[in-house]
């Protein structure tokens, strides 16, 4: 079966937290590069607002943000 004839990959985000929307936006990168993948995103939030809830980068999340800079920074140059 060639992969223009597989069904998508059906992937669920779970959370429109900063978590899900950059696992979304991964994805979304993946599907530009050519991956045939299904994105839905379920949050359970009536509306999207500040809570005052402090975010910290532990230094894995760290690093995976400055490899996303250079990924991005390295598409954009096409």
């Amino acid at each position: 079966m060639s992969t223009s004839q597989q069904p998508p990959l059906r992937v669920a985000v779970v959370g429109g937290g900063i978590a899900g929307l950059s696992a979304a936006i991964g994805f979304v990168h993946a599907q530009e590069a050519g991956a045939n993948i299904e994105i839905k995103i379920y949050e359970s939030a009536s509306r999207f607002g500040e809570i005052g809830a402090g975010v910290s980068f532990g230094p894995n999340a760290q690093r995976a943000l400055r490899l996303d800079r250079k990924s991005t920074r390295l598409n954009s140059s096409h």
